[in-house]
């Protein structure tokens, strides 16, 4: 036989080789994996050609693999009209992470077409039947509008569920998120027994790691009467303004804005204030003699840190999974800022304005007071404007 038949032979006895053992499940799923922490590792070059290789085997794990890699941008251009028929394409081959891949791509609205709903809802149904804990989770997200109950009855019980058994992982964002659920049943309600629950979850929540617990426990709402034991009090451990001051410490900006504005909300009604300078500096002096655990000098930067801020920092929430990937993990809600920047440049303007913990700066109260642009900034500034008692 002469050399190059050998060679040809050699080849295709080769591919022949790679063609079965890509098409033995535990092999591929060794591959899988493998290209997963590729992917972990911040090479997803690599991880796209293992991905490629065994797409073109047939592999549905992967076939959705190579999805979330072009749904979120990772070693190729962001591409979700490729990304969403990668999905279909592993949604046709049974894999679970792939409906939840695809759920996720779907508009998710009150006005949303009913076939569309129709659709999310009964893949992830299918997903929540076998077990599937992100799909429980993402379920309950899908469940929000109340139209919802049209196609899934006693929405609201469902919801409850699914959250239950995602929150019995252990995985703090599952319990956050049950928290979350308890708390708004809980004050719709107005039943004390289930904002216990609620409560309780923040603090499992933030114990296992997740410092939006500690937030949400500084925050959380109340019902009219506490009638179940232990008390609200004994629950927390700690005040509201202490659970704040620990999510604020941890990096929340909210936490930070909501501290800040706290600790200096307490001048009164500016048109009482503007027409008794005296009483003004009187009130000023008291306020400057109490004691307070946190250093002013803390309190004061978290307050400059959200008047800076213009949006929200999220933290990074990579793809996982161990051999087919979740394009991203369902975290619950993120507290807004809303209007907390203006509001920590007005409250940072009155404490150069009156030199409380700062030393007085009209320019710099003025400049602070035009940032935050709140009803009476300009009374502020015609009263800074105007020699007074106050500024003596």
């Amino acid at each position: 036989m002469r050399k190059a038949s050998k060679i040809s032979l050699g080849l295709v006895f080769l591919i022949g080789c790679l063609l079965l053992i890509g098409l033995v499940p535990p092999v591929a799923d060794q591959i899988n994996r493998q290209a997963i922490r590729l992917l972990s590792a911040d090479n997803p070059e690599a991880a796209r050609l293992l991905f490629g290789y065994l797409h073109a085997l047939g592999n549905g794990d992967a076939t959705n693999n190579l999805g979330v890699l072009y749904l979120r941008g990772l070693g190729v251009a962001r591409d979700r009209k490729k990304a969403i028929a990668f999905f279909e394409e592993a949604v046709a081959k049974e894999v679970v992470q792939a409906r939840y891949n695809l759920v996720w791509t779907m508009p998710n609205r009150f006005k949303t077409p009913e076939a569309i709903v129709e659709r999310q809802l009964s893949l992830l149904e299918e997903n929540v039947a076998l077990g599937d804990i992100p799909s429980h989770v993402l379920f309950a997200d899908r469940l929000y509008y109340v139209n919802r109950e049209k196609f899934v009855p006693n929405r609201v019980a469902r919801k409850l569920g699914v959250l239950e058994i995602a929150a019995r992982t252990g995985d703090p964002d599952y319990i956050y998120q049950y928290g979350e659920e308890l708390e708004l049943r809980a004050f719709k309600r107005d039943d004390a027994e289930m904002m216990a629950r609620a409560l309780r979850a923040y603090r499992s929540a933030y114990d296992r790691g997740n410092i939006r617990g500690a937030e949400a426990l500084g925050s959380a709402r109340s019902v009219a009467e506490w009638n179940t034991v232990p008390s609200r009090e004994e629950i927390l451990g700690k005040s509201e303004a202490e659970w704040t001051l620990i999510a604020a410490e941890g990096g929340s900006i909210t936490a930070k804005c909501r501290h800040g504005g706290r600790r200096f909300d307490w001048i009164g009604e500016q048109d009482e204030m503007f027409a008794d300078p005296l009483a003004l500096r009187e009130m000023v002096d008291r306020y400057l003699a109490q004691e307070n655990p946190t250093p002013w000098t803390t309190s004061i930067a978290y307050l400059e840190e959200c008047a800076a801020a213009e949006r929200l920092r999220f933290p990074p929430n990579p793809p996982f999974g161990d051999t087919a990937l979740y394009a991203i993990k369902i975290r619950g809600t993120v507290p807004s800022l809303f209007t907390s920047p203006l509001w920590a440049n007005y409250h940072l303007g009155q404490l150069y304005a009156l030199g409380i913990h700062v030393e007085r700066d009209t320019a710099k109260a003025i400049a602070y007071f035009r940032k935050g642009d709140i009803s009476d900034a300009e009374a502020w500034i015609d009263f800074l404007s105007t020699p007074s008692e106050v500024a003596q």
